[in-house]
């Protein structure tokens, strides 16, 4: 049986919000949200990796089943990629799947985790990110070169505006990735460090689980949402 993990980076600074992994969301710690859904899951570890003694003293009260990985401070910087965090971890910890999950994703549940572990551990998929699949969204795109002496224009990417046709009768071709959570093999993460290669899948979440926290305006949304579910 091949090891599967998680791992959920968490680390304690953040530009936009003061320790927003801690925030209350639903009226516990937001980083709680995804440990709990990787706890339920196929995983067999969950790990959360932060350069914060309060964030992983937290995670091993709440959840002592957790296991906690003191990040170095060199990957905890504003510059430091999350696919660093990812290849110090993997030089630390053994593993056959790994699942890495944003703890910005508090809606995310166990069922689409284990979706992603199974296509990628009986699916033949390398690796596999959630996704929302859109017919809905006509997108354009500001393009300066046509007309640099107003600054700008838009132009349509996917469709065309004579041709816009009903919603429902649009084809389902666009995907966006929801950035909740990766899965892919030790194997593919060391030969391309990176969190997604070789045959790539995707797991299609439903679109008001997808959102994730960034600023204070989607941390105020996030809690509306959540407690109108509860």
């Amino acid at each position: 049986m091949r090891k599967i993990v998680s791992l959920i980076p968490a680390r304690g600074g953040s530009k936009g919000i003061y320790e927003k992994n801690i925030k209350p969301v639903n009226s516990e710690p937001m980083l709680f949200h995804t440990v709990r859904a990787s706890l339920l899951s196929h995983v067999h570890e969950t790990w959360v990796s932060s350069d914060s003694k309060v964030f992983r003293h937290m995670c091993k009260q709440k959840f002592p089943s957790c296991y906690v990985q003191d990040r170095p401070e060199e990957y905890a910087t504003d510059e430091a990629s999350t696919e660093s965090v990812m290849e110090y971890f993997t030089s630390q910890v053994d593993y056959d799947i790994i699942v890495l999950i944003q703890p910005t994703s508090p809606m995310l549940t166990e069922r689409y985790i284990n979706m992603g572990i199974n296509m990628v551990e009986h699916g033949g998929y390398d690796s596999v990110f959630s996704a929302v699949k859109t017919n809905d969204m006509l997108i354009w795109s500001l393009n300066q070169k046509h007309f640099p002496e107003s600054g700008y224009t838009i132009i349509p990417i996917n469709y065309h505006p004579r041709e816009r046709g009903r919603r429902q009768d649009r084809e389902r071709h666009i995907l966006i990735e929801t950035g909740g959570f990766y899965v892919t093999t030790r194997k593919m993460f060391e030969e391309t460090q990176c969190r997604i290669g070789g045959k790539i899948g995707y797991v299609e979440v439903p679109f008001w689980e997808s959102f994730q926290v960034d600023g204070v305006e989607d941390l105020k949304n996030i809690n509306k949402l959540m407690r109108k579910e509860t």
